[in-house]
Formats: structure tokens, C-alpha cells, sequence
């Protein structure tokens, strides 16, 4: 920021961290993935035999299309370069449908997980099914909460708009247009006695969704580091060790401008 001293100094910015960030996502981004099923233990059987795996190597291929996974790949790549590490969060979304002759109700659905709205019970954790719990914060409309509350039985006058969390989000996730309207919906997975994956729901300080057993035995979150940080499941990005070149780079560059705009 421009100090009584500085006032005058022009501020170029040459953005050499975007640059750098973006040949480096181009790099990683460069082959197109693919997960590929293989029958265990004999690689010499005959084509009939290995037609299982073929046939969840097809299933996988619908699901990646379906989910639209290359972007949200790519959404998550940008965020374990930029913040240090990229959060894929998997969900199962009652509100998908069939299209066509195959008709079905449900189904898989992924997002990507801001870090900053994630919170791991043992960050010091690398492993992601170690953690004892998960929240996810999201900002979610008051009316939307209110009907979730009262389809789960639970009172819903008292969910009013909040602002929580809105002071360590970016200055566009700041900006909402009615700020009425909404109120931070947080997550939370944890593992209960009998080794399943439990969520409940909470906002604007009550229950939303009571403790409710998913059947799973995994938590339904990876969590990939860009760079491993010791000691932390956040990792280390691409951008925090370029800010002090950025900053001199764009420095020296502002004194090369003074320099030419005062001989002129």
C-alpha cells in the first residue's frame, strides 16, 4: 500500500506468478486421464474373461463424463497450486435423474473444496481417513436451509442470515448481493463406534441434519498437497515462495519508471 514516502511511485504489476502457475497447470494437464480396470493376479487371461474390467473401465468412463471431472480436476489443480493443496469432496445428490431409455433417480456427484472452507480435525494429519473429523462450510440460502430443517423434523423459524466465516473469504465470495439471504451451512463428518462415516448439519447456531450414518467406511473427501508440507495436510503452493520475487520484481520495475519519468 502507498506510504507518505511512496506516493509518488508508479505501481506496475508484470504477474510472473500467473504465468508461472499456468505452465505449470499446462504441464500437469497436458495427457488426458483415464481410469482403466485390470483383472487381479493374471494378466494372460482370455478376452471373454477379462470382460468385467472392461466393463467398469466403461462405467468409470460414463461416471468422469457424467460428473464433468475433467474441469473439476482442473478447479482443484488450481487450487493445490495457488493455496497448497486441491479438495475433492464427493456427494451423493438425491436430485439427479436418468436421461434417455435408462431412466434412474440419484446419483454421484463431486465439487471442489475451497481450503479455506475446509477444517480438519488433525491437521498435523497427512491422511485424510485418519482425520477424527471434517467440516465443509458453504454459504447456502436461508430458505433452502429452512425446508431442509423442517423435512428432517427439526425447528426452522430460528434460521436467520449470518455472516459467518465471511472475514477469511475472498473479496468476490464476500460480495452478496442480498445479505438476507443467506447463512453458512457447515458439514461435518466424523466416524462413529462402528467404524461408518456420520454427517450432520448445522447453521445459524441449530441442527439442520441430525447425526446420520452414510454406510461408508471412507471419508468421502481427498485431499491432494502441491508441494508436502511437514507436518500439515495443506501442503505448499507454487505462489508462496514466488511473493518476494513478485514483489521486488514489480519494486525494481517501478523504480525504472520513476527513473524515465523524472529525465523526462
Amino acid at each position: 500500500s502507498a506510504t507518505p514516502r511512496t506516493r509518488h511511485l508508479p505501481r506496475p504489476v508484470f504477474n510472473i506468478i500467473e504465468l508461472m502457475v499456468n505452465h505449470k497447470l499446462a504441464q500437469v494437464l497436458n495427457e488426458n486421464m483415464k481410469i482403466v480396470f485390470l483383472p487381479e493376479g493374471r494378466m494372460d487371461l482370455q478376452p471373454e474373461q477379462g470382460q468385467a474390467a472392461r466393463f467398469y473401465t466403461r462405467f468409470a468412463e460414463m461416471v468422469w463424463q457424467d460428473l464433468n471431472f475433467g474441469e473439476i480436476v482442473e478447479q482443484a489443480l488450481d487450487n493445490a497450486a495457488t493455496y497448497g493443496c486441491g479438495i475433492w469432496h464427493f456427494y451423493w445428490d438425491a436430485k439427479k435423474a436418468g436421461r434417455g431409455p435408462f431412466k434412474y433417480s440419484g446419483g454421484i456427484a463431486a465439487e471442489v473444496i475451497d481450503p479455506v472452507n475446509c477444517y480438519f480435525g488433525n491437521p498435523q494429519q497427512r491422511d485424510v481417513q485418519k482425520q477424527p473429523w471434517i467440516l465443509i462450510a458453504s454459504r447456502e440460502e436461508v430458505a433452502k436451509l429452512r425446508v431442509m430443517a423442517k423435512a428432517n423434523g427439526l425447528p426452522e423459524m430460528g434460521i436467520c442470515a449470518d455472516r459467518l466465516g465471511l472475514e477469511f473469504a475472498s473479496e468476490a465470495a464476500r460480495n452478496e448481493l442480498d445479505e438476507q439471504a443467506k447463512a453458512t451451512l457447515l458439514t461435518r463428518y466424523f466416524r462413529g463406534e462402528n467404524g461408518h462415516i456420520y454427517y450432520a448439519q448445522a447453521a445459524a447456531g441449530q441442527l439442520i441434519t441430525p447425526p446420520t450414518d452414510s454406510g461408508l467406511t471412507l471419508y468421502p473427501l481427498e485431499v491432494m498437497s502441491w508441494k508436502i508440507r511437514k507436518n500439515s495436510i495443506y501442503g505448499i503452493s507454487e505462489v508462496e515462495g514466488a511473493i518476494p520475487n513478485q514483489k521486488g520484481l514489480n519494486f525494481v520495475m517501478a523504480m525504472m519508471m520513476l527513473s524515465v519519468q523524472d529525465t523526462a
